[in-house]
């Protein structure tokens, strides 16, 4: 039986030759495979002639992966051009189960016990040259323990995702929101920190939690502890296969002739060459996996972070709050979408013609109905003001300023003793000003009407 897809997937289990029964042989062996990628993945089945010199190709049956279905199948043998030799077929049993364990797909549920695979990894084949097959050698042990930390790391992650009732395709975003809802609704205070330490994120509890939030994290620290081993190991690991991969590209050059020298040829040669080839594959394969599961662990601890800030839960997050204030909503002309309306209001009088004029500008339309009332009050001030001035000998000159800025008003009264010669034109002067305490009516008329509208507007 022959894997073939990715490198991490590439894989090879032989039966054992079933002696003087060519018409009807019985294997009776079963073989067990860790598929990563099963959409790319192909099945062989082949059948070969047992011979002292090379084995004679008797048929052959492939298969997609994903086309397998579980159970009791016939694979009805096909030749090397692809004709078929029935009624030579295979009887076999299929069995596919994921890593969580159980059978279809949609019996893989959270509580089906997982299986432990005893397949360390990928075989290497044998070359036939003892210096080459002994610099293949020395990639095993880094194989073995490179699978094993990927295999812990995979099972503690599974087992974290499971603590906060979740499947094992959801992210890690999602566990540590499951765990800050948690904390937040224990009966006793709870506060979660997550701090970074050197690429692992350490999640710190403080309080009284409750017992599943306390599983919780001790999954946790576990899913930690073993992305850190792994971490801490990738440099050795890594540079030990490299090593291996580099030693065997540098014999690569002398391999025909170290082939030559073991008196290999024929198919036995082509057979050598194909293992060399197939060792090569695997050793680029299991460094790419390697490479893969670093920045895999990177990837998930980014996300506990990024998690944990838009929780509240970092010190980067607490001090980014403390140093927000409130946002200031004082009246200014100049903020944007600002509302408020002023208007200015001058009442003057003036030396050069003695009379009092009034002077309107308005810069926006409306005015707010306060501000109506402030021109009221003022004007009731300047009648006032004016009749006292009837019963003294000197003429008062009002000057009186009513400006608008946000929404408020303010009044300047300024008063002016006249000379004596003035004081014969008071009589005209009182009337002068009730007139223009006429035109200051519709003012305020013009001024409510303006507020109104401007009321209707908001």
């Amino acid at each position: 039986m022959e894997i073939f897809g990715i490198p991490a997937d590439c894989a090879e289990e032989r039966t054992k030759t079933v002696p003087h029964n060519g018409h009807h042989p019985i294997f009776d062996e079963s073989f067990e495979f860790t598929v990563n990628l099963p959409e790319q993945a192909l099945v062989r089945f082949v059948v070969l002639d047992d011979e002292y010199i090379g084995d004679e190709f008797i048929g052959q049956y492939t298969i997609p992966f994903e086309c397998l279905q579980p159970g009791y199948r016939h694979f009805t043998l096909l030749s090397n051009t692809g004709e078929s030799l029935a009624p030579a077929s295979l009887f076999i049993h299929v069995a596919i189960t994921n890593k969580r364990g159980g059978g279809k797909p949609s019996k893989r549920g959270m509580s089906v016990k997982r299986m432990r695979n005893s397949k360390k990894g990928v075989k290497l084949r044998t070359v036939g040259v003892k210096a080459i097959d002994e610099n293949f050698k020395n990639a095993i042990t880094p194989f073995r323990e490179s699978f094993e930390l990927r295999d812990k790391v995979q099972s503690a992650v599974r087992a974290f995702k499971e603590s906060c009732g979740l499947a094992s395709i959801a992210n890690l975003k999602q566990c540590i929101r499951v765990l800050s809802s948690r904390a937040v609704a224990a009966t006793e205070p709870v506060q979660l920190k997550l701090r970074w330490n050197e690429q692992i994120v350490i999640l710190e509890m403080e309080g009284g939690p409750p017992e599943i939030l306390r599983k919780s994290m001790t999954a946790f620290e576990l899913f930690a502890d073993e992305c850190t081993v792994l971490l801490d190991r990738y440099d050795g690991l890594h540079d030990a296969i490299e090593g291996v991969h580099r030693g065997a590209m540098e014999l690569y050059e002398s391999l025909s002739a170290l082939l030559q020298k073991e008196g290999l040829k024929g198919k036995k040669l082509a057979k050598s060459t194909e293992g060399f080839a197939w060792n090569i594959r695997v050793l680029k394969g299991q460094m790419d996996i390697l490479s893969h599961a670093r920045k895999e662990i990177i990837d998930w601890m980014t996300q506990v972070y990024d998690a944990g800030t838009a929780l509240g839960l970092t010190e980067e997050a607490a001090s980014r709050a403390s140093q927000e204030t409130p946002q200031d909503y004082s009246d200014n002309e100049d903020s944007e979408g600002s509302r408020e309306q002023d208007a200015d209001v001058t009442l003057t009088r003036t030396k050069e013609n003695g009379a009092l004029t009034t002077h309107s500008k308005s810069n926006h339309v409306g005015r707010t109905m306060s501000d109506v009332s402030s021109v009221t009050s003022d004007i009731s001030d300047i009648s006032r003001k004016t009749s006292a001035s009837n019963d003294t000998d000197d003429a008062v000159f009002l000057e009186t300023v009513l400006e608008g800025d946000g929404g408020t008003m303010q009044t300047n009264s300024t008063v002016e003793t006249i000379s004596e010669e003035d004081c014969g034109r008071k009589d005209e002067e009182k009337t002068k000003v009730n007139n223009n305490l006429d035109s200051v009516d519709t003012e305020l008329l013009e001024a409510r009407l303006a507020a109104a509208d401007f009321s209707t507007d908001i």
